[in-house]
């Protein structure tokens, strides 16, 4: 009975370390799906999307410096393309640096 105990734990323990590997991969892959729409949308000047994809891609990993930066810049181009200064940006640039952007 206590082999028995010991294998379902070991096995429970076996699936719980898969799922959570599982889950790191997927989230990884997500955060460069959103940080590659967020490039796109950047480069073809829809600032908004590009705000939204970057601001996803940081949702799941909050110290992506690169992300910040471009957010940055997108939040930055939207406020021109507006005629408006946009100090949220200069909260993204110091996000960015403090998680090493240079």
């Amino acid at each position: 009975v206590d082999t028995q105990r010991q294998f379902m734990a070991l096995k429970g323990g076996s699936i719980l370390i898969f799922l959570i590997l599982s889950m790191l991969v997927y989230a990884q892959s997500d955060v460069q799906k959103h940080f590659d729409e967020g490039n796109k949308a950047l480069k073809a000047k829809d600032y908004l999307k590009a705000i939204g994809d970057f601001t996803n891609a940081l949702s799941i990993r909050a110290n992506n410096a690169e992300a910040y930066f471009l957010r940055a810049k997108a939040k930055w181009a939207l406020g021109e393309e507006m005629g408006f200064e946009n100090t949220e940006a200069c909260a993204d640039v110091a996000l960015a640096i403090r998680y090493g952007y240079k």
